[in-house]
């Protein structure tokens, strides 16, 4: 919690402007980490997330980085993504926007309910006719 507390914006001063954003990201990012870590937190997010929060996120997901909600949140829990992050391109500058304005690294998704606890089966590939 101390380590969260430090790195918030509110409570940090204008000129410690040393650190390049990425750093500072990733800073924020070991704070929260460790702060799921201790076990002082309940991380499940049925009750976190709202279907409407779930479903601004989800059109925000395909409006700025034009790609589906769940792809974020496998990306999210990548290590080399976390890292790329660090970076200082345009790229990771964006993402880092993008997750600054929309809940960070914390999953955003609520887990879904499937079909009489059934895991969720793969869509059916549409059959292409060979032309010979």
């Amino acid at each position: 919690f101390e380590a969260a507390k430090r790195t918030h914006p509110d409570s940090t001063s204008a000129d410690d402007g040393d650190d390049d954003e990425g750093l500072a990201f990733r800073r924020i990012t070991d704070a929260y980490e460790l702060l799921l870590s201790s076990g002082d937190v309940d991380d499940t997010c049925e009750s976190l997330i709202t279907a409407k929060e779930e479903a601004e996120y989800r059109s925000a997901c395909l409006n700025v980085l034009g790609i589906p909600a769940e792809t974020v949140e496998e990306s999210k829990a990548d290590p080399a993504f976390r890292d790329w992050l660090n970076g200082n391109s345009n790229c990771a500058k964006w993402w880092r926007m993008f997750l600054a304005n929309n809940g960070g690294l914390a999953q955003k998704l609520r887990p879904s309910a499937g079909l009489l606890g059934e895991a969720p089966r793969a869509r059916r590939r549409r059959q292409t006719p060979c032309f010979t």
